[in-house]
């Protein structure tokens, strides 16, 4: 992984089975995995990661519609659809740090891209201690800007969805596929794939059908944010302080 993130003063599971546990924790800082297969030990590998550098490249397919003699027996990619819709324009995070008070805890964020985008987004919910520097790309790890720009991420990743189909059995998600031939604008730089499908029978040729996202480096593919359980219920407490007449203590 390219970030190093802090260790957490307080963490819970409640009510999650351990994979469940494991998934939320990953996708609230935006660290997606997949799996692939070592050779040489032949054994399964999960890979954790958080930036584009993790994808995999150099997965190239002709694009070639069937015809009355197609036969499957080429591997290739046709059929293309894509989807988009309008994405977030901004995302704005505030928190509030007890330890600081006084210390403004606002962050704004705009990734930039392609996407047609309008409005802006407040997120109140994320804890954060420092609101970090929402100029920069590559804001402090789990900062208020580094959350906004994670959530923007998330909503320009929603912005486009491409579908495709195939007959290469060695598809997988995290790779980058960059179909060859005349392609429509959507698959210039490569497709992102997110979820791949497999069909096949005795009787027929294997149908690969696979979803992705455009592939960019202005933003990186995340997870979605997976909400943390609650507990509901009343729990009094009182909040006192050795200062006299602290006005943060009641």
């Amino acid at each position: 992984m390219e970030r190093t993130y802090p260790p957490r003063e307080i963490i819970s599971q409640w009510r999650e089975t351990d994979l469940q546990f494991i998934q939320r924790i990953l996708s609230e800082v935006g660290i997606y995995w997949r799996t692939e297969m070592d050779d040489t030990r032949e054994l399964d590998v999960y890979i954790f990661a958080d930036s584009q550098l993790n994808y995999r490249f150099d997965v190239r397919l002709p694009y070639r519609e069937p015809s009355g003699l197609f036969d499957g027996a080429a591997e290739s990619v046709w059929d293309v659809r894509t989807w988009r819709r309008i994405a977030t324009g901004t995302v704005t995070t505030r928190d509030y740090n007890y330890r600081t008070a006084s210390t403004p805890m606002d962050a704004t964020v705009s990734v930039r891209s392609d996407a047609v985008t309008t409005g802006e987004h407040y997120r109140y919910a994320a804890p954060y201690r420092d609101a970090g520097d929402d100029a920069s790309p590559e804001p402090e790890t789990e900062s208020g800007a580094f959350y906004a720009r994670l959530h923007h991420e998330r909503e320009l990743n929603k912005s486009a969805r491409i579908h495709l189909f195939s007959n290469a059995s060695h598809l997988a998600p995290g790779q980058v596929l960059e179909p060859q031939g005349d392609v429509i604008t959507a698959l210039k730089e490569g497709v992102l794939i997110t979820l791949v499908t497999f069909r096949g029978a005795r009787d027929s040729r294997l149908h690969v059908s696979v979803w992705g996202i455009p592939y960019t480096e202005r933003y990186c593919f995340r997870p979605v944010d997976i909400p943390r359980p609650e507990i509901h219920g009343t729990l009094p407490a009182r909040i006192e302080s050795r200062e006299k007449n602290d006005i943060y203590a009641h």
